[in-house]
């Protein structure tokens, strides 16, 4: 017999499908092999707005997102990072509802993920926005939709990502700053038209 290894509990760092890593399913532990999401799989909201193509986000700025899935299934797990166009850390993600959310790190990256998989398909955390334009940011994720009977046959694994860029910064108005100097006047008293500074 070939033993299954499952995680209902919190899974392991790094199985978000992103091209770095692989997912829950490119590893082995769900089969079949994932697919990509498709369009009204997966739901991000940022401060409820939808996380679409025309998002931009701004720095130093915390954002309320909603994460959440359509799929049809017994039990739910997810896995979700943030990083810049170098896949590194972009931003700090933090758990709302330690319950349902995990938080682990591994190879200097976050990762959010379900603490317990079950009939929740819905999960809220914070991402702050990294404190200066750091470029694109994108969200690399996976949701497992499982069946529920303890092997990893049968699941539905998928795989998805958005990436999105930071508001360019505030045209500089106005004087920046003033500077106080002094001077001579040559010759003094002025004789004629002409002095020099």
């Amino acid at each position: 017999q070939t033993p299954a290894f499952t995680n209902s509990a919190v899974p392991p760092a790094a199985r978000t499908g992103a091209p770095f890593e692989g997912s829950c399913a490119s590893v082995g532990c769900h089969n079949p092999s994932a697919t990509a999401e498709m369009p009204g799989d997966i739901t991000i909201l940022m401060n409820t707005v939808d996380l679409d193509t025309s998002f931009k986000y701004d720095t130093g700025q915390t954002y309320f997102v909603e994460f959440s899935t359509t799929l049809s299934a017994i039990e739910y797990g997810f896995q979700f990072t943030a990083v810049d166009q170098s896949n590194n850390r972009a931003g700090t993600l933090t758990p709302v509802n330690l319950t349902n959310t995990s938080i682990t790190s591994f190879m200097g990256l976050q990762y959010l993920a379900h603490q317990n998989a079950d009939t929740n398909k819905s999960w809220d955390f914070t991402w702050a926005s990294p404190a200066n334009n750091v470029g694109p940011v994108t969200f690399y994720y996976t949701i497992n939709g499982a069946n529920g009977n303890g092997s990893s046959s049968g699941d539905n694994v998928v795989e998805g990502s958005r990436t999105f860029e930071a508001n360019a910064a505030p045209p500089s108005t106005g004087i920046a700053s003033f500077e106080e100097f002094n001077f001579n006047v040559y010759p003094n008293p002025v004789v004629g038209e002409f002095f020099q500074l």
